[in-house]
């Protein structure tokens, strides 16, 4: 909800910046915020979670695939929950 996923994505792509992910979703799992699993499995699947389909959308110019205000940030905590779900602590 913060916006930093997305500012992470965009200064340093998704590929480069899944290390970064992964110290992240480490700490995460240390903190009992997320459980165990494999960090860049984890990553994936919060991309996926994120961006989805909509990121294909707004590749292809449909402007309602992206979200504003917030708007953004319901979708940033709907993926955090769900990703929550998925590797509970």
């Amino acid at each position: 909800a913060s916006g930093e996923l997305g500012a992470v994505l965009l200064e340093h792509s998704r590929e480069r910046s899944g290390a970064a992910f992964s110290a992240l979703i480490g700490q995460a799992q240390h903190e009992g915020v997320l459980g165990p699993g494999d960090a860049q499995q984890i990553f994936e699947r919060l991309v996926a979670l994120a961006c989805g389909e909509r990121q294909i959308r707004a590749l292809l110019g449909d402007e309602a695939a992206r979200p504003k205000g917030s708007a953004f940030e319901a979708e940033a905590a709907r993926a955090v929950a769900d990703l929550q779900r998925l590797f509970p602590s």
